[in-house]
């Protein structure tokens, strides 16, 4: 009877510790993320990279025993900045995310700051990383800039025609561009263009007494492709290149020959892993926010480890203050002392329909120079 009795106690505990256990886990407390890209619109197909390297990582996440919960809602701000604005609104006020992801950063940045949000962008300026709880995944302008300078100097190109979309982060590529280019002997002529240009011809003829040695075009798909066909109706030979253009595509087949400096390189491990899971060649900065809801998970899981719950924003937040050599989508992450982390370009030549890292005297002999 005594061992009966016994069984049913054991029996009894074992129940109550499994529902108390339970009972744990859904208490789990959850980490609200809010993702604002371009869904739809020109940047259509940049806003899937995004989004897709989000859900590739939250993905990995679902299958992993974390001391938190995370969810990720996603929200459109491809219509322009008023519908990223109401995009933000809804995020934090509806639906209470204390983290912001975003792809350009600098209008949201001062929102987040003032309503104390974790926040994460893609932005070419480092003032969207001016808060404390703010930080930015993406190569800076200047190392790009600079890249590119030294590679079309080294080609002994003297004279180059910029295309430039009219949009905060093309804006500052081209004005840093156009001021260190002449310390390399090379002449600039800009010409700018509003989303949605489709023609392009009459901006060509602007360019018709400059006689560029290379034209360079600032800007994305679609109007990035419509202008390398018009200036291949007219003219066949001077050179095509790019900042990232080239990486918002999925397929290069086309421009085989072609170069371009770029950032925020994925490795190959994070490449193949997201061919698989999404289905494309176009990767883009899909690396860049697979690691920034990483880094996000990161800061909550060390800081709530450390305090026995969940932390705030700004205790969260501190954790990335030291990243060094963190594994990430793109390498070894490190934060710089402004909050931008660390990411080197890369200069890029396209052969066989791929994109490969080259060195500017590599790519002097494929181009015969």
């Amino acid at each position: 009877m005594k061992k009966y009795l016994y069984a049913v106690l054991i029996m009894t505990l074992s129940v109550a510790v499994f529902a108390q256990s339970a009972d744990n886990a859904q208490k789990k407390e959850t980490v609200k993320v809010g993702a604002i890209f371009p869904l739809t619109g020109n940047w259509e197909m940049v806003g899937s990279q995004l989004k897709d390297g989000v859900l590739m990582r939250l993905k990995e996440q679902n299958k992993k025993t974390a001391r938190f919960n995370y969810e990720v809602i996603m929200e459109d701000d491809g219509q322009g900045p008023k519908s990223e604005n109401l995009a933000y609104l809804k995020l934090v006020n509806v639906d209470q995310c204390s983290v912001i992801l975003n792809d350009s950063g600098n209008l949201l940045a001062p929102l987040a700051a003032r309503d104390k949000r974790f926040f994460f962008s893609l932005s070419w300026d480092d003032s969207a990383a001016k808060d404390s709880l703010a930080f930015i995944h993406c190569t800076p302008v200047a190392p790009q800039v600079r890249l590119l300078s030294d590679t079309l100097s080294g080609l002994s190109i003297r004279r180059v025609a910029v295309l430039c979309l009219i949009q905060k982060g093309f804006l500052s590529m081209e004005k840093n561009f156009s001021e260190d280019a002449p310390k390399v002997g090379i002449k600039t002529r800009t010409i700018k263009f509003i989303p949605g240009e489709r023609d392009f011809r009459s901006v060509l003829l602007k360019f018709s007494d400059f006689h560029p040695d290379a034209y360079l075009i600032l800007a994305g798909d679609p109007e990035f492709q419509i202008i390398i066909r018009r200036i291949r109706e007219i003219d066949k030979k001077t050179p095509i290149t790019a900042v990232e253009g080239f990486s918002y595509l999925g397929d290069l087949s086309e421009y085989n020959g072609s170069f371009f400096v770029a950032g925020n390189q994925a490795t190959e491990e994070f490449r193949k892993k997201f061919l698989v899971e999404a289905g494309s060649k176009g990767i883009g900065f899909s690396g860049n926010t697979y690691d920034m809801l990483d880094l996000v998970i990161h800061a909550y899981e060390t800081a709530g480890a450390k305090l026995g719950r969940k932390p705030t924003t700004a205790e969260a937040s501190e954790v990335l203050y030291s990243l060094k050599d963190y594994p990430g989508a793109i390498g070894l992450l490190t934060m710089g002392s402004n909050r931008v982390i660390q990411s080197p370009a890369v200069l890029k030549y396209i052969q066989n329909g791929k994109a490969d890292i080259i060195s500017i005297e590599e790519l002097k002999n494929k181009l015969g120079r």
